[in-house]
């Protein structure tokens, strides 16, 4: 997808009109009201700045006044058909429609774990990367020509993996209904069944995103991104607050900081500031990566009291995911919880906007 289209919204929607999805924060159909009788497909990047007719996005505020079927603060919301003649946004909340395509499996012997809705297919898999692992090899938007993130083509292709970690050892369904699908996996380090690394990962109807609850990293060493944001291997990265943040969008080479974009952990002595300074959006920090030419890619919402060490990975030529340090190294912590998103095809400000939304709501 590229520009500000999407498709078609699904038949039969009748006066509830366009949906615009979680993970596409600033894309999605509007009303030209200078057009009667007609639709018109508009970004939703013009939201930000003048208000269309009577649908509108927030994106400063990451609120969407229209979500389809996300279980959220920002719940699906309708406009009476006089409300919209009159330019007004009075909402009133809306039932969230089931997702037909809202899933979770298991394969036998723990083989893969697969979590998909109509807007995401999220696949782990074991794979060889130094050593055997186990983490996302696939993350498929599936609107708007999105196609896979990482492409799981080779070794070093995936998603929230960790060097910490080996095989998967265990893994069971926790909750399976309509509002939420959410799988508990296990991996011991090294084998030793006393090293518990714990996350349990949620898939909510039609959102572009999955929730992450680390129960336990004590024992794991990073969470790392490598991924095909937008199907290239050297996208642009983009965080929250870089405008007003002490450093550009250093790589992992770079030697003044360690190769780290924010770094508070001290043996390091970079000491960023323990808040996140400018990074912070609501306690959490907001980055990811995407391809400038399509705005298709993958952005992560990560809480700031839980990241001691945020790089962006690889290269000036190699620019292709994230790498955090969560707790280093074998610190004993509380659970946290992190997102990790799609971008279907707005860029920069999708990115930024969906995360505002999911540090926002926390769903």
């Amino acid at each position: 997808m590229s520009g500000g289209k999407q498709s078609d919204p699904p038949a039969g929607l009748g006066d509830a009109d366009p949906p615009g999805h979680l993970g596409r924060a600033i894309i999605g159909w509007d009303y030209d009201g200078a057009e009667e009788g007609g639709k018109k497909r508009v970004s939703m990047c013009e939201k930000t700045k003048k208000m269309r007719g009577a649908w509108r996005l927030a994106a400063a505020t990451a609120t969407m006044v229209w979500t389809l079927g996300v279980p959220l603060a920002a719940q699906p919301m309708l406009v009476s058909g006089a409300a919209r003649s009159a330019g007004a946004v009075t909402a009133a909340a809306a039932p969230t429609p089931r997702d037909p395509e809202l899933s979770v499996e298991i394969g036998p012997g723990n083989s893969y774990v697969v979590l998909e809705n109509s807007t995401l297919r999220v696949e782990y898999l074991p794979f060889y990367a130094d050593f055997d692992q186990f983490a996302i090899r696939h993350f498929t938007i599936k609107v708007g020509g999105g196609g896979d993130q990482v492409c799981g083509c080779g070794q070093h292709y995936y998603i929230d993996a960790d060097a910490g970690r080996g095989v998967l050892a265990d893994a069971w369904i926790v909750q399976d209904d309509d509002q939420r699908k959410t799988v508990h996996l296990e991996w011991f380090k090294n084998g030793d069944t006393s090293r518990r690394i714990i996350h349990e990962v949620s898939i909510y109807p039609w959102g572009c995103f999955i929730r992450v609850d680390y129960i336990n990293v004590k024992y794991g060493t990073n969470l790392v991104d490598l991924g095909t944001p937008g199907g290239v291997m050297n996208g642009a990265h983009v965080a929250y607050g870089a405008a007003d943040w002490v450093r550009g969008y250093v790589t992992h080479d770079y030697a003044p900081t360690v190769g780290s974009y924010y770094n508070r952990y001290p043996p390091d002595g970079v000491n960023d500031p323990a808040d996140g300074g400018s990074l912070n959006y609501n306690d959490q920090f907001i980055v990811g990566v995407y391809n400038p030419a399509n705005g298709i890619g993958f952005g992560r919402v990560a809480p700031v009291a839980d990241t001691s060490i945020l790089k962006l990975l690889l290269t000036e030529s190699s620019r292709r995911g994230l790498e955090l340090f969560p707790h280093p190294f074998g610190l004993s912590h509380q659970p946290f919880t992190g997102y990790i998103f799609g971008v279907t095809g707005g860029g920069e400000g999708e990115l930024l906007s969906t995360g505002m939304m999911l540090a926002d709501t926390q769903p």
